[in-house]
């Protein structure tokens, strides 16, 4: 079985109020790490010392592309002081995507960091949505992203929700990135109908949920991310659902999973 963390983000209310608290409360529902999307206010070092005492793993945070490249020292300087392996790109923007006005302006510049962090130890990641199903020159505009860098200097962190929203079966489209996708994110949801975005990119009828309370075939994707070498699973729920809080949708996430035997 892969140790299971949460991307904090799910649980962004409770972090701003009370990160360690929240940290507390994560530790006890028996998650093995976390994903960062931001430090709540702490340090660093402070940060980290929380996680350490609570036997919680920083495995990866999560930011916006300018972050990476306009402040790269600082990333580097941010993970290492966590003892992150992994630092994921969360999204881009239209301009900054395969096609766009400053996509190779912006690519150059990816380069140039993803190597700097590959110096440090630090493994650039990308975090896919559904945009990234989008034909690009005959193909996903996902592997035009993944293939923008050379020798592996940015690898997929692949969204099992937005595979699934995007198209794809999630179990067999990450049997395509075999030893290639180190973390998986694991995120549940429920529609009644399959409905394409409104023009301000709200989905009707549709919401995510804790894991094992969607649609998703939860057991056939961890059995894929064992299958292609995952280290890391991830629990991200975007907004809470089913009537209770973000942490109680945390609870519930790592309850069905524990029993599962995971």
């Amino acid at each position: 079985m892969l140790p299971v963390a949460i991307q904090l983000f799910g649980v962004r209310d409770a972090m701003e109020k009370d990160p360690k608290g929240t940290l507390g409360r994560i530790a006890e529902m028996g998650y093995q790490g976390v994903e960062l999307c931001g430090f709540s206010g702490l340090e660093p070092a402070e940060f980290k010392e929380v996680c350490d005492s609570l036997g919680l793993r920083i495995m990866s945070a999560h930011s916006g592309p300018d972050f990476v490249v306009n402040e790269t020292d600082r990333l580097i300087d941010e993970m290492t002081a966590v003892g992150s392996k992994y630092f994921a790109i969360a999204y881009l923007p239209d301009d900054k995507r395969p096609g766009g006005a400053n996509y190779e302006s912006f690519t150059e510049k990816l380069r140039a960091a993803a190597r700097k962090m590959r110096d440090a130890g630090i493994q650039l990641l990308y975090h896919n949505h559904e945009t990234e199903f989008i034909p690009y020159k005959g193909r996903y505009m996902l592997y035009s992203i993944l293939e923008s860098l050379e020798d592996g200097l940015i690898l997929p962190e692949l969204d099992t929700c937005w595979i699934n929203i995007g198209g794809e079966n999630p179990e067999e489209f990450l049997k395509k990135f075999d030893r290639r996708c180190p973390v998986v994110h694991l995120k549940d949801f429920w529609f009644k109908k399959r409905f394409a975005p409104d023009k301000n990119g709200v989905r009707p009828d549709f919401e995510t949920r804790p894991i094992g309370y969607g649609r998703q075939d939860m057991p056939g994707i961890l059995a894929a991310s064992e299958e292609i070498g995952a280290e890391w699973v991830v629990v991200e729920q975007d907004n809470p659902s089913l009537g209770v809080g973000e942490l109680e949708c945390a609870r519930l996430s790592r309850d069905w999973l524990k029993a599962l035997g995971w």
